[in-house]
């Protein structure tokens, strides 16, 4: 028996009451997906405690742990500098030089709303080599890199597949190279030298309440 959304159960409840799907005169349950209409002290209770636990201290630091996680990983700084230059440069290219580089170049590719979709992919990509170039929030600064990497490979880079493996090889292997370093920030995170290394040194107090 479902609480709300949230996954709670009521003891000697409905199901359908439970999950706040049937109230009292209406049977159908058709008001009731609008939430409780009448809580009781049971569902405060309940939720209540529910929303203790998420915001209970250990489950934030676990959060904040996995976010700004680091691997001290000997020459990791060189790996993250080069991954963040590349789309930072590329990511300003495409508002700097948007014919050759921006919406004149994605319109020539034959992607739909270019100048909006020139700049969108722009703005992620500056941003994203930003931080991991800063080592801030570098796991999830890779993210919509690494999808932007697939994204090019299957539009712009299978297609030369016809022309032949190696066509393909030569066309891709910046994506690909760019792809790969992406998944790897993904997986460790900033390293040393780092803000999110700065991020993980927290106060005694904050490491007290996480114990």
């Amino acid at each position: 028996m479902q609480f709300g959304t949230i996954g709670k159960t009521l003891p000697g409840v409905n199901t359908k009451q439970n999950a706040g799907l049937l109230a009292p005169g209406d049977p159908k349950g058709y008001l009731g997906t609008l939430g409780f209409l009448q809580p009781t002290s049971e569902h405060i209770s309940h939720f209540f405690v529910y929303h203790k636990q998420v915001l209970n201290p250990k489950n934030l630091f676990a959060m904040k742990e996995k976010i700004f996680r680091i691997h001290p990983i000997p020459g990791y700084l060189l790996i993250r500098l080069i991954l963040g230059y590349v789309f930072l440069v590329a990511g300003l290219q495409k508002f700097i030089f948007p014919e050759n580089m921006g919406p004149g170049r994605f319109a020539e590719m034959g992607f739909p709303a270019p100048e909006f979709t020139a700049y969108f992919v722009g703005f992620f990509e500056a941003l994203g080599g930003l931080l991991i170039l800063i080592g801030l929030a570098s796991r999830l600064a890779a993210i919509p890199l690494a999808i932007t990497m697939v994204v090019a490979i299957i539009t712009t880079k299978f297609p030369q597949l016809s022309e032949g493996f190696w066509s393909f090889a030569q066309a891709a292997r910046l994506d690909i190279a760019m792809l790969l370093t992406s998944v790897f920030v993904i997986i460790n995170g900033s390293g040393r030298n780092s803000f999110d290394e700065k991020i993980q040194q927290d106060s005694p107090q904050i490491r007290k309440l996480a114990d």
